[in-house]
């Protein structure tokens, strides 16, 4: 199929079409079964993306409302006597101190580190030029509106039938990851092909992978080697994360 369908489909969907437009789209549709497929799946993929909008909305309202009861219903604070309560007040204190110590060790050499240089690979698959694979493509579909978890769906589906195609398994690492499922986004990165031009961000990923994971030995291993490499693209990255992390 090419973009052109695609767009009608996009169109019949959104409900733009004029009546007779639609009408001999659905009489294209009941003549051509693949068709039918892929507007049934591009449908399902819509209604997913709107439901996981409304949702995330509802949340957002009620942690809004939660806030504004909680700041309307304000006890008035009560007073209580230093030298009544000395040794809570110093164990509070001793317990404070830690926990600032504990936290300023995460925020300069934990996982913060590790968060504060992700992001999610941007999408450059294009239109392949054997995108017949329409799972695929509403995957990536998803996966550039940030609907992770759609993405994650498709992309495996998509897998089942191509497991040598290492863009999915790229693009289905990354998708894990920014939903926080950081092992199942390493153990798809690393059937990245050597040979892919997805290798070098791979690899980069997994390193990321395993600092989320909290498995420094190993993230430190491929921070090494990436810096280690002059000509890779994520070079200056790794040097950089490796200063804040060691």
């Amino acid at each position: 199929m090419n973009e052109h369908v695609f767009e009608q489909i996009e169109a019949y969907l959104a409900g733009s079409m004029t009546e007779a437009q639609k009408s001999a789209f659905e009489q294209q549709m009941n003549s051509d079964s693949s068709l039918a497929e892929e507007v049934k799946l591009q449908q399902e993929t819509h209604t997913l993306v709107n439901l996981t909008t409304t949702l995330s909305y509802k949340d957002k309202l009620k942690a809004f409302d939660k806030e504004l009861t909680a700041d309307l219903v304000e006890e008035a604070p009560k007073v209580i006597p230093f030298w009544k309560n000395a040794r809570v007040w110093l164990a509070a204190a001793t317990i404070l101190i830690a926990v600032s110590a504990l936290l300023f060790s995460q925020l300069r050499y934990g996982p913060n580190a590790y968060s504060q240089s992700f992001s999610v690979y941007q999408d450059v698959t294009g239109l392949r030029s054997n995108d017949t694979l329409t799972t695929f493509r509403t995957a990536m579909s998803a996966y550039n509106r940030a609907q992770y978890d759609i993405a994650i769906r498709y992309l495996n589906q998509h897998l089942e039938s191509k497991k040598e195609d290492s863009e999915a398994w790229f693009y289905l690492g990354n998708s894990y990851l920014a939903q926080e499922e950081y092992k199942k986004g390493l153990q798809a990165l690393k059937k990245v092909d050597p040979s892919s031009k997805y290798h070098e961000a791979a690899s980069w990923y997994q390193a990321l992978a395993y600092g989320f994971n909290k498995q420094e030995e190993e993230a430190i291993n491929i921070l090494e080697n990436i810096k280690s490499e002059p000509t890779h693209g994520y070079q200056q990255k790794a040097d950089k994360l490796l200063k804040e992390i060691q």
